[in-house]
Order: C-alpha cells, then structure tokens, then sequence
C-alpha cells in the first residue's frame, strides 16, 4: 500500500477549522488567568446598572457615556451569576462582589476573543492561504496589548470585535446586497457598543463604491443611493436594539454623549496632548512600537509587513484591502484632534492592521524571486512570535501569581545585578530594601520609587520605554496608563524625566 506523501485534502480542512478554535481557546485562557487584577476605573458603572434592575426593576441605564450593549452584557453576567449562587438572590448589590467581577470578566474576555476568530477567516479570505491566515491569528494573540484590555469588562474591545466581525461581513462569499446589509447591522451593534466604532461603516461605503463605480453613470449614482438606505436603516436600528436610550432618554443620551466628546476636548490629567501632530506621533510610536507585540523589534517588523501589505493592495488595485488601511488612518487623524491620548482607543486599529501584515507577508512570497530568503523572513518572524507569546502568558501568569510576588526579594535582585550607587531610591523603596538601604544612593542618573508615592494627577503618560517596572503584577503596560489603580509595584525612571511635582512627591 503505497503511503500519503503530502497532507491529505481532509487533513487541511481540519487544520483550516481547528487552528481558529485553538487560538481562540488560547487568548480566552490567558485572560482567565490575567483576570484577578483589581479594580478597573469604568467596571463600576455598568456593574451599578445592574445593581439597579436588580433592586428597581429599571431596564434602561441611565448613564450614556458608553452607549448600552456593555450594559446589557453585564447585566446577563449578573443574572447567570445569581443563578449560579443562590445564596445571593437577596443581596441587593455585586459592586463589591470580588467573585462576580472574575465571572463578569471571564464574559466579556469571552466575548472579545472571538475578534481572533474574525481576523483569522478575514486572513483567509483575502490570501486564499492556509499559512497566511495562521500568521494572521499568532500575530494578533501576540499582541500584549490585546491580551490585558481583553480583561476589562468594559466597552473597549467589545466594539473592536464587533467593528471586526462587521468588516468581516463584506469579504464572504454572498452577494453585495447581504454582505453590505449585515456588514450595516453589525456596525450598528458594534456603536452600539462604543460610539467610535462606527467608523467601520466607511468601509461599507469603500465597498458599495468598489462594487458599483457610482463615477461611471447617473443609473449608477441611483444604484448607490438605493444600497445606502437599506444600510442607514440596518444600521439605526441595530444602534437602537443596543441602545434604546438614544430615542427613550433622549436628553440624556446627547448630554453625556457631549459630555463624552468634552473629557477628550479639554484634557485628562497626565494623558492630555497636544492635539494635532504631537498626538499623532505619539499614537504612531505606540502603534509601532508597541501594539503588536511586548517586543518592540517584532512589533516594527510586523507594522513593516502592514505598510508592505498596504502598498501592495494599492499597486494591485485590491481597494477593499486598500480601505482598511484607508479607514483606520482617517480614525486615527480624527482622535488626533483631541487633546486626551488613551490607548484603549487605538485599539480598533489592530485587526485591521494584522490581517495587512498577513497580506504583506502573502505580497512578499507572491513576487520575491529568493523563494529561501523569504522562507527565511517567514521562520525569523515565527521565532519573535514564539517569544512574544512566552511574554504575553507570562504577564497573564504574574497577575495569576500575584500574591506570589515578593517586591521586596525583586528588588534586592536587581539592585545586586545593577549596583545600588546607580540609582536614587526613594523614602518608600529604602524602608522596602531593608536596613542598611536608608541613605543608599542619593545620587545617580535613575531613581526608583514605588507607584503609590506620587498623586496620578503628576504621572506623565503615553511615552514608550518612559517607565520600567521591575517588581509587581504585569497586569498593565504602565507607560501607557501610569495612573493604573492595581496593586502597587515598584518603578524606574530616567532622573532628567522626572518632573517637578514627582519629585516633590518624593520629597527629593
């Protein structure tokens, strides 16, 4: 009997059907084990919410800074939570419940890592290659910035899956009219999820244009015209199912939706920019440097692959995958506008951005001639995304262990590598260091201090490789969100960053 020499045709179909599924798996484990962080800023007010349909039998939410889907998902937590502790059927309130906000996370982590899925098959359908799409899904759970907002049973990366799974919608395999339509009603869901989110809709706009050519005639212009109103209602009314509030509490709705646009408008403590080119650059370095993955030479390298990706869409005329690069620059320009940089809210960038990287990859094995030297790309990326996953569990693995931590041995670990004279300690980390630390360093280029020794109101933010932390929880990157309300840690930072009312903090 002669042996198969290549995978059989059913070996890859299960490979095709089983690799999302893995990855899926994977990022819903990881944020399980990251999901004991603390407390996060915004959990509480769709947690009240629900507090309050339990004790006054309100429907709608109040409060309309994020629009009402999270509401809803978080009050389905609560009520499959009681269900699950009967004990807890007369308790009026979980806002202090430690237990349901594991279970509310463990939700919504469920909930966001289906985007891993979208982005796999959305991979898929642009290559047409196995091997593409499977890069596409280890580059995005590479992403450590993915992995901690997964945790947070908040709006953010709710909307990101569901503004994915929408743009997702206009590459299957069905006629324009169905895939524009659902493409509309999810792109409704995912605004009214967060209200940025509906910014995918201008990708429904690219597809309508690519498809019809409004440009060549007026009965094409009509043609347009007529898709667009079945897509504008599709759209309203999924906003509507999530959101009732915006026609039911009208006044309220616009007033906090105003509110929401003023917070971003007029600064937020040390997240407040310079809108305009500052704040652009900096979302650049963040996105470059940052966003794919914990290691900033496979981030770069994967951003490169992104741009190849674009250029390539564009020689070839591939408009559609032209457009997600088109539509996320054109997001990103909008919120430079303000004068409030939180990273969170970059976030819808990174789907798009991984499946042109797979694409670029894709462009680059199409028209490279050293067919080695680009198996050669192909296995160095690999490698940095094998490590950059080490990194990500590892992170998840700290905030699982945190109890674990002893800062205390951290520290005296490092000083011991790095030399105590090379770094000014402040009053908190020489009482954690131990007798004989009191007056140790008082000079140097570096001073370490713990993050509860300054006031969040002083903490600069948003600037790459501004912070290192060498002891505590890896639950947060800290450059980005210093004022993070976690379990304390102990910090480094460059002397000649340190402002003035950090080291008054200090008492330096």
């Amino acid at each position: 009997m002669r042996l198969p020499t290549a995978p059989t045709i059913e070996a890859k179909k299960i490979a095709i059907i089983v690799t999302p599924i893995v990855f899926y798996v994977f990022l819903v484990v990881n944020g399980w084990l990251g999901a004991n962080f603390g407390r996060h800023w915004d959990e509480h007010l769709f947690v009240e919410f629900a507090d309050d349909f339990h004790i006054n039998g309100r429907w709608l939410p109040t409060l309309y800074l994020y629009p009402s889907f999270c509401y809803f998902l978080t009050l389905l937590a609560a009520g499959i939570f009681r269900l699950l502790h009967p004990g807890l059927a007369d308790v009026p309130s979980l806002l202090q419940n430690m237990d349901f906000s594991m279970f509310s996370r463990g939700v919504f982590v469920c909930v966001t890592s289906l985007c891993v899925v979208w982005v796999y098959i959305l991979a898929l359908k642009i290559t047409r290659r196995y091997w593409f799409a499977f890069m596409a899904g280890l580059i995005f759970c590479s992403s450590f910035e993915f992995s901690y907002h997964s945790r947070w049973a908040v709006s953010d990366l709710i909307a990101v899956q569901f503004a994915c799974l929408s743009t997702l919608m206009l590459f299957l395999d069905m006629s324009l009219a169905r895939r524009v339509w659902w493409s509309a009603f999810v792109a409704g869901i995912a605004a009214g999820t967060k209200y940025t989110a509906g910014i995918v809709c201008l990708n429904i706009l690219i597809a309508l244009a690519t498809n019809i050519q409004p440009w060549k005639s007026a009965g094409q212009v009509k043609m347009l015209i007529r898709q667009l109103i079945p897509v504008g209602t599709l759209f309203g009314l999924a906003f509507f199912i999530t959101t009732p509030g915006c026609v039911f509490h009208m006044k309220s709705f616009f007033r906090d939706l105003l509110m929401q646009k003023s917070i971003y408008a007029g600064g937020h403590l040390g997240y407040t920019v310079n809108p305009g080119w500052e704040h652009f650059s900096k979302i650049t370095a963040y996105i470059a440097q940052t966003l794919f993955s914990p290691l900033p030479a496979a981030s770069i390298i994967i951003g490169a692959f992104c741009l190849t990706g674009t250029w390539f869409a564009c020689l070839k005329r591939e408009w559609n995958i032209f457009g997600l690069f088109l539509v996320m620059c054109i997001y990103i320009a909008y919120v430079s506008f303000f004068k409030v940089m939180i990273v969170r809210n970059l976030l819808y960038v990174l789907p798009y951005f991984v499946v042109l990287a797979a694409y670029g990859l894709f462009s680059l094995h199409e028209f490279a001639k050293n067919k080695r030297g680009v198996l050669a790309v192909d296995a160095l990326i690999f490698c940095l995304l094998v490590f950059s996953l080490n990194a990500v569990v590892a992170a998840s693995w700290s905030v699982h262990k945190m109890d674990a931590i002893d800062m205390k041995q951290d520290l005296a670990r490092f000083l011991d590598k790095r030399g105590k004279n090379n770094y000014v300690l402040s009053r908190g980390v020489r009482q954690l260091a131990g007798p004989g630390n009191e007056h140790v360093a008082q000079s140097g280029d570096h001073v370490v201090f713990l993050k509860s020794e300054i006031q969040d109101e002083h903490y600069p933010a948003n600037r790459f490789g501004l912070y290192q932390t060498i002891a505590g929880p890896r639950d947060v990157n800290f450059n980005y969100y210093p004022t993070w309300s976690g379990k304390d840690r102990i910090v480094i930072m460059k002397l000649e960053d340190v402002n003035p009312e950090m080291l008054e903090d200090l008492g330096m």
